[in-house]
Parts: C-alpha cells; sequence; structure tokens
C-alpha cells in the first residue's frame, strides 16, 4: 500500500488506484483499513476523472460507513455532476449541505448548479439566499437579483441591487 501512497504524491492517480484496487482486492483488509482504502480508491478516481468508478466506491463507502460524512456525499454529488447526472447529484448534493449549519461555499455553488440544470428555478433562488446570508460577495447578490426577475418579482429582484450596491 505504501506504493499507492507514494504515486499518489507523485502525480501518478493511475497507477495508485491500481495498487488501491490491488490492496481492496485481496479481501484480507480489516473493515477500517478496507474503508480507508476504498476512500483513497474513490479520491485517485475522482483526480484522474474516471467517475463513474469513483461513484461505486464512494456509494460502496457510504454504505459501509458508520457515520457517513457531508464530505463524502459532496464528493458523490461532484462526480454525478461531472458525468451530467443532475438527477443523481441532486439528493447527495442536498444532503452535503444539510449535514453542515455552515456549509462550505463550493457546496452551496454545486447544489444551486444542480438546481438550475434541472430548471429548479424556486430551489435555486433558495440557494442564492444562502449564499448570500454565508458568503455575501457582490456576484451572489447579482445572482439572487437575477433569479428574483426570472421568477418575475421585479420588486425584490431591484431590491436585491440596491442592497449589493449599499454592500460596495
Amino acid at each position: 500500500m505504501s506504493v499507492a501512497i507514494i504515486d499518489c504524491g507523485s502525480g501518478n492517480l493511475r497507477s495508485a488506484a491500481k495498487a488501491f484496487e490491488k490492496c481492496l482486492a485481496q479481501n484480507s483488509l480489516p473493515e477500517s483499513t478496507t474503508q480507508h482504502t476504498r476512500y483513497n480508491l474513490a479520491q485517485a478516481y475522482l483526480g484522474s476523472e474516471a467517475f463513474g468508478k469513483a461513484i461505486i466506491e464512494l456509494k460502496a463507502w457510504l454504505a459501509a460507513a458508520q457515520k457517513p460524512t457531508a464530505e463524502v456525499y459532496y464528493l458523490l454529488a461532484a462526480a454525478h455532476v461531472q458525468l451530467k447526472d443532475f438527477k443523481s447529484a441532486l439528493p447527495v448534493a442536498r444532503k452535503a449541505v444539510a449535514m453542515k449549519t455552515k456549509p462550505r461555499e463550493p457546496w452551496l455553488n454545486l447544489l444551486m448548479s444542480v438546481h438550475f440544470e434541472l430548471n429548479q428555478l424556486r430551489s435555486v433562488l433558495g440557494v442564492c439566499k444562502r449564499l448570500v446570508e454565508l458568503y455575501p460577495k457582490r456576484s451572489y447578490w447579482l445572482q439572487l437579483s437575477s433569479v428574483y426577475n426570472e421568477l418575475g418579482d421585479t420588486r425584490r429582484a431591484l431590491a436585491a441591487l440596491e442592497l449589493a450596491y449599499a454592500q460596495g
């Protein structure tokens, strides 16, 4: 297994994935080590753009995890997005965001993108509001205004622009 770790550090993710695959194929590792290896394999797959394989490993990791983490749900959602499978990405992206009181900014952006791709403007609006609340950047204020406008609420669209302007 040390070869895989060295290979990962050198950027050779495909050969790291092969080493992790060999470790898992032996079916002789303790459960905690199997989980750790499976997670590393999924990350190697993600890094080498083998998104379908990453999804398989992340789902297997989640199935065996006693305490699944928000990070794994986010990685799974991101892999689905890379494959343009937005319907599969949605529930896991929501789960990742819901597990944190202050979700990471990229997680909210991913969720917003998934809602947008699925033409769920009301849900896009909810995520935009959360982004403005947690990460009040000019771009999010503009997106919020745009979504309000798209939904036909010009009064709120203008208010969002005025608030953005007032905050510089």
